[in-house]
């Protein structure tokens, strides 16, 4: 029993961190900023609040824009007996399982089948630094770590700055905490290279590709391959065999997520995302060197949880906090050990850390060469390996301190204090900004915790050792608890008659006009159609489309402000809608049938020209146009011309229903209405249309172009053309026809050929381990 004992001492901590849930059944969701700030929500009351007056700590946008719509719907699909190849409800559909951030394939989803959304998600995002803190405990007990060592570091790890302020993200969390679990597998291989340990690697190493991050997943995977090569070297037994397997369990792990990263790839290849700027990221992306006061005082420049953050750039992506007696154990393993392996090793990965981290020359030379990905990433997303390095040498350094309860404690103390002082000077140099407040709140925290250090050196009693954890929690728990919304399980993507009444019409797609504009990616939790998107793996020609609305041409590059959202030129007041030309015919040749309007856009009825705009819904100021010169989402058109290059494709004032068709050559359309078209079944990865025509003419799909969508025409392939630069379409013969549209990417089905193959290795491999190596 007294081996259980870290582990029931590791749950009441996480019961502490989530006291909320546990005890008021909230959910770790930001349902404040989505009812307080969002439409439609933000017009209505809930919880007895007027609208958009909910008290919010305008936290995880894409929480609630991105990571919770697409976990529902994938669900949905999935019990419906589909997989989630394709989402049809954002961006005039697009890949959903491709999207890695999406993480279908997290085992942890099981949650959802077994109860309602909400306690499934709770449950999610509770496991995260639960988990993270028994594997933590684990590896740091397998390098013969203490008990309290051990869950001091554990603590340190599982509740730090960066996991605290993307723990709602779910992807982040999952992506990162079995990393520890890794490293203890790798132990174990070099300990018993026959041991199951081995398969294990492989199974953890595309789990963590399926948890939903993929620079993550590199990173992880990077400093598992080069801990294992350390560790290789120092070891005195130089067992070449343990490192081969380690590093061959390691590749077929990636063989086995190949499911999930070929059609990631594919996706990466074809989507909007740019690289950064090197200017933002020297700015707003690296750290600056005065700003490494925040593994100090973390709030130095406030809290955009409560509204006082003076930076431009972002806190999470700051998030260098791993409590004060993390680092002052982590300087004291420095100062106190000699050739300890696992010091310098994490002490090496704190400084190469660092250096890829924090503005400096080396830094802004890797981030100049454009290397592919890497240029498109945020580095300060490495800072959890930062977080996990100092957390394992805090362990070691309050291991070394418990040996006489060494009085040499107060040199780390010291540089703490010093490093605060000299980092306050800085930001005063370089004429930053401080929030005085906030500095003066974590000189506090900082005297508490070290003034518990010194009291315990002092006392020198190992019975009062549990307090140094106690100290620990108290310091985290504070910016946990001040970061991360809770809230009652009835904002969770509450239902409204608006939505209600928009998710009815499946014939159509919907865009809100001003006021009325609703935040991109939320149709897809309300399985509406919609033109618009939010997420940087887009199909980069239906963006180049949407942004033809603001001058009639199709947009040349992707810059950081184009390259997250598609979205259709939005405007404000009587007359931008109805004067707006290449607007409007956007709108018709997207299908948008259905245009939402609230009295805050400032509309009269001259924006709403009653020839074009039928008000078929006005209901709590709610109002909901349906646009007549809307195209249908599948229809027959027989007069085209043909056009050879992207700079040929503008709408020339729409003296014409202008269409493009662009496969070598391209062919635009001049009108539509050849025939009948009728949409017959529609489900998110398949289409079927039924057809009759007079004579030879082309079906337009207004969904989104992409690789992997084949058609069939009577049951015999036929060829899928790009019409509009960005939709589908086949040509079809005279009479009657039965179209089908359906999806089945190739990257898709290779991914399970190399999947089934890799996991088969893995099986063959320990097999032979077992049976032939000694």
């Amino acid at each position: 029993m007294k081996k259980y004992i870290p582990f029931i001492i590791l749950i009441l901590i996480s019961f502490v961190f989530f006291h909320k849930t546990i005890l008021q059944f909230k959910v770790p969701f930001p349902g404040d900023i989505l009812i307080a700030d969002y439409f439609p929500f933000k017009y209505e009351s809930f919880l007895g609040y007027n609208p958009g007056s909910y008290p919010n700590k305008a936290q995880y946008f894409d929480v609630i824009r991105q990571m919770y719509p697409w976990k529902v719907f994938a669900v949905q699909e999935i019990r419906a007996g589909r997989f989630p190849l394709w989402n049809p409800y954002n961006f005039s559909g697009m890949p959903l399982f491709a999207n890695n951030q999406s993480s279908v394939l997290n085992p942890f989803n099981l949650l959802f089948y077994i109860t309602s959304p909400p306690v499934a998600w709770s449950i999610f995002i509770f496991f995260q630094p639960l988990l993270a803190s028994f594997f933590t405990y684990l590896y740091l007990k397998k390098i013969k770590l203490s008990d309290i060592s051990s869950i001091i570091g554990s603590v340190a790890f599982s509740y730090s700055l960066y996991m605290s302020v993307f723990l709602e993200y779910g992807n982040f969390g999952y992506s990162i905490l079995y990393l520890p679990l890794l490293l203890f597998a790798v132990e174990n291989i070099f300990e018993n290279k026959k041991s199951i340990f081995g398969p294990l690697i492989a199974v953890i190493v595309a789990i963590v590709a399926f948890s939903g991050h993929l620079q993550l997943f590199g990173g992880v995977v990077l400093f598992s391959v080069i801990y294992a090569i350390a560790r290789f070297i120092i070891s005195s037994r130089r067992n070449r065999a343990s490192l081969v397997l380690i590093i061959l369990f390691i590749i077929l792990g990636v063989g086995i997520a190949i499911i999930q990263l070929l059609p990631t790839l594919e996706l990466l290849v074809n989507s909007a995302r740019v690289d950064h700027n090197i200017d933002v990221f020297q700015k707003d992306i690296l750290i600056q060197i005065y700003q490494l006061i925040l593994l100090i005082a973390p709030d130095s420049y406030g809290n955009p949880a409560v509204g006082n953050y003076l930076l431009t750039d972002s806190y999470p992506g700051n998030a260098l906090y791993v409590g004060v007696v993390t680092l002052v154990f982590a300087l004291f393993a420095l100062f106190r050990f000699r050739k300890n392996f696992f010091v310098t090793l994490f002490s090496l990965f704190c400084l190469g850390i660092l250096l890829i981290i924090v503005n400096n020359p080396l830094s802004q030379l890797i981030y100049s060469l454009h290397i592919p990905f890497l240029a498109a990433s945020a580095p300060s997303n490495y800072i959890f390996l930062l977080s996990f390095s100092l957390a394992v040498l805090s362990a070691f350094g309050v291991e070394e301190w418990m040996r006489k309860f060494d009085k040499k404690i107060v040199v780390p103390i010291l540089i703490v204090v010093f490093g605060l002082a000299v980092a306050f000077i800085l930001n005063k140099l370089f004429h930053v900004e401080l929030n005085n407040k906030q500095i003066i709140l974590g000189i506090g925290i900082l005297t508490v915790s070290l003034f518990g250090i010194g009291t315990l050196t002092l006392l020198k009693n190992k019975k009062l050792l549990f307090f140094l954890p106690i100290i620990l929690v108290f310091d985290l728990f504070y910016y946990f608890i001040k970061f991360n919304p809770f809230v009652p399980a009835g904002i969770v993507f509450p239902k409204t008659e608006v939505t209600t009444f928009l998710a009815s019409h499946t014939d159509t797609r919907v865009w809100g006009y001003s006021a009325a504009n609703m935040q991109p990616n939320f149709q897809t939790y309300y399985n509406i159609y919609s033109p618009e998107g939010y997420d940087p793996l887009y199909p980069k020609w239906y963006g180049k489309f949407l942004y033809s609305a603001q001058n009639g041409k199709l947009l040349q590059t992707f810059s950081e402000n184009t390259r997250s959202d598609a979205l259709v030129m939005n405007g404000y007041g009587e007359r931008d809608l109805r004067e707006n030309k290449y607007r409007l015919r956007l709108l018709d040749n997207l299908g948008v049938g259905l245009i939402l309007d609230r009295p805050e856009s400032a509309t009269s009825k001259y924006t709403f020209d009653e020839k074009r705009f039928v008000k078929i819904y006005d209901k709590n100021k709610f109002s909901v146009y349906k646009n007549l010169e809307a195209k249908k989402r599948a229809y027959l058109t027989t007069d085209y011309k043909t056009y050879s290059s992207d700079q040929d494709f503008e709408f020339k004032f729409y003296n014409s229903d202008s269409l493009l068709l662009e496969n070598n050559p391209g062919i635009n359309i001049q009108k539509g209405g050849s025939g009948d078209a009728e949409i017959v079944l529609t489900l998110p990865d398949k289409v079927i249309i039924k057809t009759k025509s007079n004579t030879n003419s082309l079906l337009v799909l207004l969904d989104t172009y992409y690789p992997g969508w084949e058609a069939t025409i009577d049951g015999s392939e036929s060829r899928i053309l790009k019409a509009n630069y960005a939709f589908r379409a086949v040509a079809l013969s005279r009479g009657t026809h039965t179209v089908i549209f359906e999806y089945k990417p190739q990257s898709f089905y290779w991914g399970i050929i190399i999947t089934i193959i890799s996991s088969m290795g893995v099986f063959c491999t320990y097999l032979y381990v077992r049976r032939f190596l000694k």
